[in-house]
């Protein structure tokens, strides 16, 4: 199956998105810095069941850019606005990393869009405390938040290609691929349109961390009512930080759990297939 692909006009410019399936509506939320292309393992496999629409976060992938001061609840607003633009009344709606914090400001502020809710992140991601959250991730604070003044020797675009070289060699050369031994087919596709997303999206990293940075997910998680399932991906390098999810069980009004070991945000291409039972087994319980 191949997926269809489009444009809506939204109040907030236009935003491509990528379509498969029939049936009940699924709206996959991506991380950053990336697109809908990073959901081309699991869309196949979901749109068995469901009519699966995969959107750009605006600044992203082929979608108009982010507005000036973009916040988590602006783009909120920017999902609802896109649904509208689809006739789409109500979703269930699957949000990883950045993109679980925009699922989540939809299901407080638009309470109605939202039927069933997956919240999808390593520990770091789905700590509710804001400040708690910010100094789990120092480093890509330290990164993104750099200063960067224009130099007159032109030394700024050496620092700012650091960073994005930096980001692209931590897909090419990370610890779990070096071990396999072997690249495999679907380690270069992902490979491939990792790169692309990292490069494309350069213009709206700073923005949209700022964003993530400060956005209070926990009162916004205290304030959902949908049915929403918790996925908790651990490593051991973020075990220190202590796991979370239970805790989001307490502040939730309706809420469950699943935690997925071993597991980083790539589970969505490279554990696509038990990613996919895990949401079929809420959205259909």
């Amino acid at each position: 199956m191949k997926a269809e692909m489009g444009y809506c006009t939204t109040s907030f410019g236009h935003i491509h998105y990528r379509m498969l399936g029939e049936g009940e509506p699924l709206l996959l939320l991506h991380r950053s810095p990336r697109s809908s292309r990073d959901w081309f393992r699991l869309m196949p496999i979901l749109a068995e069941r469901y009519q699966v629409i995969a959107m750009d976060t605006l600044g992203f992938g082929q979608s108009d850019p982010l507005p000036q001061g973009v916040t988590m609840e602006a783009l909120a607003e920017s999902v609802d606005s896109f649904l509208t633009s689809l006739g789409i009344q109500r979703a269930n709606v699957f949000g990883i990393h950045t993109g679980n914090k925009i699922a989540a400001a939809l299901a407080r502020q638009f309470p109605d869009r939202v039927d069933r809710l997956i919240l999808c992140g390593m520990i770091h991601s789905i700590i509710d405390d804001r400040s708690q959250r910010n100094a789990a991730i120092k480093d890509i604070v330290d990164l993104y938040f750099m200063p960067d003044q224009v130099a007159d020797d032109g030394s700024h675009l050496l620092r700012r290609w650091a960073v994005a070289f930096s980001e692209l060699s931590r897909s090419w050369w990370n610890t779990p691929t070096l071990l396999k031994g072997k690249i495999t087919e679907n380690d270069l596709d992902h490979f491939r349109l990792e790169a692309l997303d990292s490069l494309q999206a350069y213009p709206s990293k700073r923005a949209i961390y700022q964003a993530n940075f400060d956005y209070d997910f926990g009162a916004a998680l205290r304030g959902i009512v949908a049915p929403t399932l918790i996925m908790e991906l651990c490593v051991p390098e973020e075990e220190h930080l202590g796991r979370n999810g239970q805790h989001l069980l307490e502040i939730m009004q309706n809420a469950q759990l699943s935690v997925m070991e071993n597991a980083d945000g790539n589970v969505v291409i490279f554990r696509a297939e038990e990613v996919a039972g895990l949401i079929n087994a809420f959205l259909e319980g």
